[in-house]
């Protein structure tokens, strides 16, 4: 039974991703040190708890973008998100940046169809 309900939660959660991804998302260019890549991302935003000097407080990263893992292929290699890394949206520019102890991306379900990289824009 376990693995009935495993493959139905892996059928909806690869449904969802490829919805969002077909009616939810925007171009956007992903920049590496060893080059670019466009790919359809979905926009987000992430809140993060941040504790200094025994308060507690929350801080946003600027925009997430989810995009397809296995569309980050650069110069025929698949490409990590890394911190330093650089994404464009419209003429926005935003760079990849860990929060608070945290990885600057995450499988963004537990079957890994979507990569929720945290960004912040750059001045």
């Amino acid at each position: 039974m376990a693995e009935l309900v495993d493959n139905v939660l892996a059928w909806g959660q690869d449904w969802l991703a490829d919805t969002l991804m077909d009616y939810c998302s925007d171009s956007v260019t992903y920049t590496t040190p060893s080059g670019s890549v466009t790919l359809a991302a979905i926009i987000g935003r992430t809140a993060f708890r941040v504790v200094e000097n025994g308060r507690s407080r929350i801080i946003f990263s600027d925009r997430d973008f989810l995009f397809d893992p296995a569309a980050l292929i650069i110069d025929g290699s698949a490409v990590t998100p890394a911190v330093g890394d650089h994404v464009t949206y419209g003429t926005e520019s935003f760079r990849v940046h860990d929060f608070n102890g945290e990885p600057c991306q995450r499988k963004s379900d537990p079957f890994g169809n979507l990569v929720r990289v945290h960004t912040l824009k750059r001045g």
